[in-house]
């Protein structure tokens, strides 16, 4: 079987980051099995060992696939064509499977939100990170029958969540949709070793008080404003500390970073906050969340529909807020971890019941790393994937 995967960004700076993660496992191992495997992208140096990758300029144009991309998928001339689609696919006259003559299973990570739900940012936000918004507001304006007639040239869809699906099928799309979510490894619930942890416990807290987590990227779109005022309510009558573990991938403080440092000094908690610019690996996120006692992850909206950063702390017995958008409440399952995106009274009540009672933490954390255990696991997903494909071969 021969297949070509279409992704823009496929190069290693991103495979730990959503959808680039979810592509990369889905992929990773059909070599090993056998298939032929293309993955034609839009960078120069992917740096993606044991995948054969094509490299264009541009992958999608003003209308659609661009003329690069298309010769290139005619050059591999695949037996299935996968591409990696979002909502301003929607928008566009063609699509990577309208323009071909092969199947295609589209992998639709985004979210699809409503008009309603991208407003619910709020105008500064909406100004602030109008860039981040725009892929999504131009999903949210497009009418059902765009999204209808744009799907119905793929073969078959995959969502990450139920309730990608559901919309899609709200929508009037009558193209298969399997719903695949995303997995863990065994490595994601093996705990780091106690002097590591205890190491970054007395770095950072040496005070011994409740502490709080937030991890990955440190724009407000992902709540860290929201969180730092919450924060300094909750430390009106409770001690504890927060902590932000921005992922860096670049030197120097960013904008967001530089704000929610200013925030929590007007907010008068900047010496219970630490920010950590730092870009850890793997097994040192895992070190930073077995250490923290409750993790906050209270986002506005989410690029892809189902983050890593979730499953990874409850994976580590930890209890997480997070907010009702996108496919989080698939994930969490549980009212008292989850509050609406932006509300700070939510977020405060949220994050007060669990600074204050030591045994509620314990009782989440445990339920958390319980229901990662029987999660599904990325073979599964790999499994559901390669079978699927098999069906177009």
């Amino acid at each position: 079987m021969n297949v070509v995967v279409v992704c823009f960004g496929f190069e290693s700076s991103n495979l730990r980051k959503q959808p680039w993660r979810y592509v990369h496992e889905l992929v990773t191992t059909l070599p090993e099995e056998g298939v032929e495997l293309t993955v034609i992208t839009d960078v120069e140096r992917p740096e993606t060992a044991g995948i054969d990758i094509r490299t264009v300029e541009k992958i999608l144009g003003a209308t659609g696939p661009t003329t690069g991309v298309l010769t290139a998928i005619q050059r591999e001339d695949p037996d299935v064509v996968v591409s990696l689609i979002g909502s301003t696919n929607f928008v566009r006259p063609s699509t990577v499977a309208s323009a071909t003559d092969k199947p295609t299973v589209g992998i639709f990570a985004g979210p699809l939100y409503s008009l309603s739900e991208i407003l619910n940012v709020g105008l500064c936000e909406l100004y602030r990170n109008h860039p981040y918004l725009a892929v999504h507001l131009a999903g949210s304006l497009a009418p059902d029958w765009a999204i209808r007639t744009r799907s119905a040239a793929f073969s078959h869809i995959i969502t990450l969540t139920a309730e990608n699906k559901t919309r899609l099928r709200s929508a009037g799309v009558d193209t298969p949709i399997s719903a695949i979510p995303p997995g863990i490894d065994e490595f994601d619930l093996r705990r780091p070793t106690r002097p590591d942890i205890d190491a970054v416990r007395a770095d950072l807290n040496p005070e011994g008080v409740p502490m709080i987590l937030y991890f990955t990227s440190p724009l407000t779109l992902r709540g860290t404003d929201t969180l730092v005022k919450a924060f300094a309510r909750v430390r009106r009558t409770h001690p504890c500390k927060l902590v932000v573990l921005s992922r860096q991938d670049d030197g120097g403080l960013t904008r967001d970073e530089r704000y929610i440092q200013q925030l929590a000094t007007e907010h008068s908690v900047g010496h219970s906050f630490d920010l950590v610019p730092r870009n850890l690996s793997p097994e040192g996120v895992k070190t930073y969340l077995t250490a923290a006692d409750i993790v906050a992850l209270p986002f506005k909206i989410v690029q892809a529909s189902v983050p890593i950063s979730i499953l990874e702390a409850m994976s580590m017995g930890k209890p997480v807020v997070s907010t009702k958008t996108a496919g989080i409440p698939e994930l969490v399952d549980d009212e008292r971890q989850l509050v609406e995106p932006a509300d700070l009274s939510s977020l405060t009540q949220a994050l007060d019941s669990l600074v204050s009672r030591d045994d509620l933490r314990e009782r989440i954390g445990v339920r958390n790393r319980d229901r990662m255990q029987g999660y599904q696991r990325w073979d599964d997903a790999r499994a559901q994937f390669r079978g699927l494909l098999e069906e177009y071969a």
